[in-house]
């Protein structure tokens, strides 16, 4: 099943589409990127919402994000085309630190 178009965006990394959706809960930030138009492996990623200090700055989910997300991803075997798969995991604080 994709994404559905209505709360989801696109962004396009090195000629590639892909769609992407974050969602909050009360824990943490889940982000799920596909590759758009594509039922394929899913990538699912999670942040917490600020970095634990006491003035707490807060976790911004931009593009930029999204395509480091994406890029190191496909660096660690992601295969977004590939049907039949299970979900591809990935800790986003390792990724992309708040500061960024």
């Amino acid at each position: 099943m994709t994404l559905p178009k209505k709360n989801s965006r696109t962004i396009t990394v090195n000629g590639v589409s892909y769609r992407w959706m974050v969602t909050g809960n009360d824990l943490v930030i889940d982000v799920i990127i596909e590759q758009d138009d594509v039922k394929g492996q899913k990538l699912r990623s999670s942040f917490d919402y600020h970095d634990g200090t006491p003035d707490g700055q807060k976790r911004k989910v931009t593009p930029q994000t999204i395509k480091g997300l994406i890029v190191s991803a496909l660096d660690a075997g992601w295969v977004p085309g590939s049907q039949g798969k299970p979900d591809f995991g990935i800790n986003g604080e390792l990724v992309v630190p708040i500061s960024q």
